[in-house]
């Protein structure tokens, strides 16, 4: 989701390991264009303590992120049913 929103990966060295070291112990340098909505979302997926990531605990995983303010707008039941018409197709 990172990727898509600014076009880069929140951790990228071309070193397979300093990468995975990034990922394990680094912090994700948000763009000052997001708006705080997106951050919030962003910063929840990105906690790197499991038990305390977005979408773990007393909701079922993806209730916690669908019920996030980015996603205030999603119509769930019609994309489940696939009646929302995407903006392009590939």
């Amino acid at each position: 989701m990172y990727e898509m929103l600014t076009g880069l990966p929140p951790f990228y060295c071309p070193n397979r390991s300093e990468l995975f070291d990034k990922i394990k112990f680094g912090n994700v340098k948000y763009p000052n264009n997001l708006s705080p909505t997106v951050r919030s979302l962003l910063e929840g997926l990105f906690i790197k303590d499991p038990e305390r990531r977005f979408g773990f605990g007393k909701f079922i995983i993806s209730d916690e992120v669908k019920n996030h303010l980015f996603f205030s707008n999603m119509n769930w039941e019609a994309l489940y049913q696939k009646k929302i018409i995407p903006p392009f197709k590939p």
